[in-house]
């Protein structure tokens, strides 16, 4: 693992921001055997953390004394597989489109820094300027621990209100003109003035100049490279499904050879999960194993945790307990096979229809912004401002889908993929994720986007063979295609009664289960637990009526929500305002 700072300014860091910044890195299981490196240019100062090289058999840094390079995250070749790019000497920082994988790339000398991201953003890179001085970072506690930055409740707000329909749009942050690199994003430093921009236009991604057929096919043979690459040079690497279909995980590595090979399940939905996921590693000949959560946890005290923040979480505690040192053992690859639904884009378009305008581009655009923020607690006047913003946002970044037919189809698919799946699950996975095993996110890719936004309806739903899913898992497979349920949808799957009669059952299982049970694992975990959480919600609320928060929302109808039967639906309000509570300066 490699996180990193830049500071540049005409001072370098403090001895207490080295000494705190060391002390963040030491509670990452990756970096407990580290090196520490820092390299000064002029008024640039860079410090590093990287694991050493004896544990990870990465080279992250290349320096001399004029000039420095390095890397941080995962590449993955998109044409070749023998060449070692956990290496930096093997790597080309001047290429940045070459690569897959979720990565940042960086170059430093007295003059200027030049940094660039992966294509689909996914490996999150951090920003911030303060007067004449600036922050680069890939690890946001890193530019917490300067005391430069401070909690923005008006961007606290938005995510909570945008979070309801599953997307975060923009590159904002948490923090006050703090801000995360686009898709294909570079960022360059030189003569004291930051410039951001993008290596590649990201209407590339969007209106792909091949067809559906040609970027299945590039999507396959990148996937295919990616798996060979990664067994034959990293040890815990894992493909995270994301909620992306399980099956079509284990095709990658479809007779490829290399380092052995583990998967793991949990028990989401009861032992449905572990069934599909073990009867598709048997179908792989790959062992799989089960982690079976406990309802009732051993030593768990509700806490309440900042806004986004896990640590108190009750499932994640509950997930941490079970799978344990799973991905710190030796000598073997990883695969989550947790996506057994068939969750799709239509989910972020045409599911919500009844509630947004459809007499054209900029109607939709409009209305689904206001939808995004429209909330009892929030004023008209607020929540106007918010939509707004979004509504801008989403336009200029979106309006070369304006003169498609199809536009409400492809807007779906970039909110479920960009300003879903980029935003906030590339955030969770590069900051909290990466702390104890490296990640290869195969659905933020190009191609596979490219896949995506050349597709018909059709070719979007994952339960039917002309879909992307199949279409991949077949080429993968070389038409061998296991079978296994899906299941939240029927699908075309199966060649015989019963796989076909399976198809039609196994969609009602999940519900059966659910209603018998009150709920699938996370959900019967979290409220057990939930009622103390509430409890602590409510006071701290309670107590708190100076908050910033309430500029925002309003607090007296709140506070009488809360004395007139409090329900916890205030619980995640309640963290927001400790979040800013705890990172205003």
């Amino acid at each position: 693992m490699h996180i990193w700072i830049l500071k540049y300014g005409a001072s370098s860091f403090s001895d207490d921001f080295l000494s705190e910044a060391n002390n963040i890195t030491q509670q990452i299981s990756q970096l407990h055997l580290k090196e520490i490196y820092q390299k000064k240019f002029g008024n640039f100062h860079l410090v590093s953390f990287c694991t050493k090289f004896e544990k990870s058999q990465k080279r992250y840094l290349q320096s001399d004394d004029e000039n420095l390079k390095g890397y941080s995250g995962l590449l993955i070749g998109k044409n070749t597989t023998d060449v070692d790019y956990r290496d930096i000497k093997n790597i080309d920082c001047n290429t940045p489109e070459e690569y897959n994988g979720q990565y940042a790339l960086f170059q430093l000398n007295k003059d200027q820094f030049v940094c660039s991201g992966d294509n689909f953003g996914f490996h999150k890179v951090f920003y911030f300027q303060k007067g004449n001085e600036i922050y680069v970072t890939n690890y946001l506690k890193l530019l917490q621990a300067t005391k430069a930055i401070t909690a923005n409740p008006e961007q606290v707000l938005s995510d909570f209100l945008t979070s309801r329909f599953g997307v975060f749009p923009g590159y904002n942050t948490l923090f006050k003109e703090v801000f995360t690199l686009p898709e294909y994003g570079m960022l360059t430093i030189q003569e004291g003035v930051m410039k951001v921009a993008s290596y590649k236009d990201v209407n590339e991604l969007l209106v792909p100049a091949n067809n559906f057929e040609h970027n299945i096919q590039k999507t396959a043979f990148e996937y295919k490279n990616a798996a060979l690459y990664l067994r034959n040079f990293h040890k815990t690497a894992i493909g995270v499904s994301g909620g992306f279909d399980g099956r079509l995980m284990l095709s990658f590595f479809y007779n490829t050879q290399g380092k052995s090979l583990e998967t793991y399940t949990y028990n989401r939905a009861g032992k449905l999960d572990l069934w599909i996921a073990s009867y598709l590693s048997r179908k792989f000949r790959v062992p799989h194993k089960k982690f079976e959560l406990e309802i009732k946890l051993n030593d768990f005290t509700p806490v309440l945790n900042e806004f986004k923040d896990s640590k108190g979480d009750a499932f994640t505690n509950a997930l941490d307990q079970s799978v344990g040192r799973f991905f710190e053992t030796d000598d073997s690859f990883k695969v989550s096979l947790g996506g057994n639904g068939a969750d799709t884009d239509w989910e972020f378009g045409e599911k919500k229809l009844k509630y947004l305008k459809t007499e054209n581009f900029k109607s939709f655009i409009s209305s689904y912004a206001l939808m995004l923020v429209t909330h009892p607690l929030v004023s008209e006047k607020v929540t106007q401002q918010l939509a707004d913003r979004i509504e801008y946002y989403l336009y200029n970044k979106y309006k070369v889908f304006e003169s498609k037919e199809n536009y409400i189809q492809l807007l779906a698919s970039a909110f479920f993929h960009l300003e879903r799946f980029r935003g906030e699950q590339g955030f969770v996975y590069s900051q909290r994720g990466n702390v104890n095993k490296d990640i290869f996110a195969p659905f933020a890719i190009e191609s596979f986007n490219q896949c995506v936004f050349s597709a018909t309806k059709n070719q979007l739903q994952r339960t039917l063979k002309e879909g992307i899913h199949f279409r991949l898992y077949y080429e993968l497979t070389e038409g061998k295609v296991p079978y296994a349920p899906i299941l939240t949808a029927r699908n075309e799957f199966g060649k015989n009664l019963f796989q076909k009669a399976l198809n039609y059952i196994a969609p009602t299982l999940p519900k059966l289960i659910w209603k018998l049970f009150g709920g699938d694992t996370n959900q019967r975990i979290r409220k057990k637990y939930a009622k103390n959480t509430n409890d602590l919600s409510k006071d701290y609320l309670m107590k708190n009526h100076e908050s910033a928060l309430w500029q925002y929302l309003d607090y007296a109808t709140l506070q009488k929500g809360l004395n007139d039967g409090y329900n916890g639906q205030y619980n995640t309000i309640a963290t927001m305002v400790k979040f800013i509570e705890n990172n205003t300066q």
